[in-house]
């Protein structure tokens, strides 16, 4: 096996073999849960913050083998280029998962405002208003393709008018099937994305 300096100055291996999904498709389909992700990212970040630590130390010339912290940080291993992949794809599983744009329908139906919601991820207006008319549009092209999910017509047109304007009054909508079209996901299905439209 041969390695390369990785970008916290310790070895990187190739290693091909074993571990996490190392691409989001490969995740979102491995049927791994979502407390399957949090931990195996956990994990990665935990030893890739330990090598930059000692890397560190030992180019300032602090590092002491005789200090307890010390020894145990550098018995962690340093992440494979492997163990790089796998951490951004558990990354993006749960990135995908909690900023789900299922997130910010319910909020403006709820009565948010746009401004609240640009606020609330850290973008701006017009930012969030087009990501939100991009996942209504395949919201749309779901229930034409399969009409027990998505939107239908009427649920679409008001969509549309939630990006028009500010915010929308009224109980909002959600079709008996509404369930089915937002899913929340399951702890036993890690990547699979609760809805189509992003």
């Amino acid at each position: 096996m041969t390695g390369s300096p990785g970008d916290d100055g310790a070895e990187t291996t190739a290693d091909d073999g074993g571990g996490w999904p190392i691409t989001y498709e490969q995740a979102a389909v491995s049927g791994r849960s979502l407390a399957e992700a949090r931990d195996r990212y956990d994990e990665l970040t935990g030893r890739r913050l330990a090598a930059k630590t000692v890397a560190t130390l030992r180019q300032r010339g602090q590092f002491d083998p005789s200090n307890t912290g010390h020894a145990e940080l550098a018995q962690r291993q340093p992440l494979s280029a492997r163990d790089h992949l796998e951490l951004l794809a558990a990354g993006e599983v749960l990135a995908r998962y909690y900023r789900h744009p299922a997130a910010v329908h319910d909020a403006v139906r709820a009565g948010a405002t746009w401004e609240q919601v640009a606020a609330a991820r850290g973008t701006d207006e017009a930012t969030e208003r087009r990501r939100y008319r991009e996942w209504a549009e395949g919201q749309r092209q779901l229930a034409a393709d399969y009409p027990q999910f998505g939107m239908n017509q009427a649920q679409f047109a008001e969509a549309l008018d939630r990006v028009a304007g500010d915010t929308i009054s009224g109980p909002g909508i959600r079709a008996p099937d509404a369930a089915a079209a937002h899913p929340a996901m399951p702890e036993t299905s890690a990547g699979a994305e609760p809805e189509a439209g992003q």
